[in-house]
């Protein structure tokens, strides 16, 4: 009788623990789900928030002190020039944080321009000094085939322009006729005009989320290419890197060849 009654009381207190195990398993998910819950609500990026692979600002080292320097070579290979690109210090333009920006010609030292890089929580832009209009340099969202209007003027608060079109051709190397980019004309300025190496048509496009791209002697993966039309219904290609900023271009391309008549590679 003792020996049965030890072993009803063994069993309770084995379904006394299983029954506490299973409330706690519980608790625990039940946290664990409104942990998630939280951080899936909290999507929205404010300034102090730390920039994502999905964020703009992900693409842009501003650090007062970063310096890139390209070569910049022909269709043959033949170097044109050699060129930085330097963040000086930091700046605001029209209350949104940045950075001073100068582009040096290293081959001419006389050529050299001044502006500033500066972002927001959807865009990162580019104002020249001087220039009537800052640039859209990239803009969300980053998926192939979203584009937006390259001039914005700050005095008018409409929102950037844009979308996505469904028909933009695979320009990292899939060919294409092009038609869509190329509305609006083009036109190639003369680089170091400006503190930033961005040229051509008035929208610009993702063309790849993913590539992998070799500049200098580094290869990167997961870039990010943004391309417009350039002179000749040609095609004008900007790799970003995350944390690296511009990592190479391509102006003066033909439909999915990936160089051109100027093509500038990492010296750095």
């Amino acid at each position: 009788m003792a020996e049965a009654q030890d072993n009803t009381s063994i069993r309770r207190r084995g379904v006394r623990e299983s029954i506490g195990k299973v409330f706690i398993m519980a608790a625990v998910l039940a946290l664990a789900g409104l942990a998630l819950s939280a951080c899936g609500n909290n999507k929205a990026l404010d300034s102090g928030s730390s920039p994502g692979p999905s964020d703009p600002r992900s693409y842009f080292p501003n650090q007062a002190g970063y310096s890139v320097t390209f070569t910049v070579t022909d269709a043959s290979g033949q170097e044109i020039r050699q060129e930085v690109f330097t963040a000086t210090s930091t700046a605001s333009f029209e209350g949104l944080p940045g950075m001073r920006w100068e582009g040096r010609n290293l081959s001419d030292s006389t050529v050299s321009a001044a502006g500033i890089i500066f972002w927001d929580n959807n865009a990162v832009y580019h104002q020249a000094d001087g220039a009537a209009a800052a640039e859209a340099l990239i803009v969300a969202p980053l998926e192939v085939g979203a584009y937006w209007a390259r001039w914005r003027d700050f005095s008018d608060t409409t929102i950037i322009a844009g979308g996505t079109d469904p028909n933009i051709f695979d320009f990292g190397g899939g060919g294409g006729s092009g038609a869509d980019i190329t509305n609006g004309g083009g036109g190639l300025d003369i680089i170091l005009s400006s503190s930033y190496p961005t040229t051509g048509s008035s929208t610009f496009y993702v063309a790849e989320t993913d590539a992998v791209v070799q500049s200098g002697s580094q290869t990167f993966s997961a870039c990010l290419q943004i391309i417009n039309a350039g002179t000749g219904n040609k095609v004008n290609r900007y790799w970003y890197h995350q944390g690296d900023g511009l990592i190479k271009y391509a102006l003066g391309c033909e439909f999915g060849v990936l160089t051109g008549t100027e093509n500038a590679e990492l010296v750095r």
